[in-house]
């Protein structure tokens, strides 16, 4: 099972990290949050990355979620940042 969406509550991540649900990383809001989540919970949250892969999927603006100016996924320049974190977790 994945928790995904963005607008993710710190009791829903909480609780999806306490049934050791995989959680969608989509910001650096849901990193820190699912950090402390495992912090709370005394649980190694179990997580993924939503990956902003810069490709123009030539579809209309306000529903294409894969360009670099999309809020949506993080971008691949940031990838080593988010990772850097995480292992900081560990």
């Amino acid at each position: 099972m994945v928790f995904n969406g963005n607008g993710k509550s710190q009791e829903d991540i909480d609780f999806a990290v306490n049934q050791e649900v995989l959680v969608n990383i989509d910001s650096e809001f849901d990193l820190e949050h699912i950090i402390l989540a495992g912090k709370t919970t005394g649980k190694r949250a179990r997580a993924m990355l939503r990956i902003n892969p810069d490709i123009d999927p030539k579809v209309h603006p306000y529903v294409s979620t894969g360009i670099a100016n999309s809020k949506f996924g993080i971008r691949n320049s940031h990838i080593p940042e988010y990772l850097k974190r995480i292992k900081e977790c560990e």
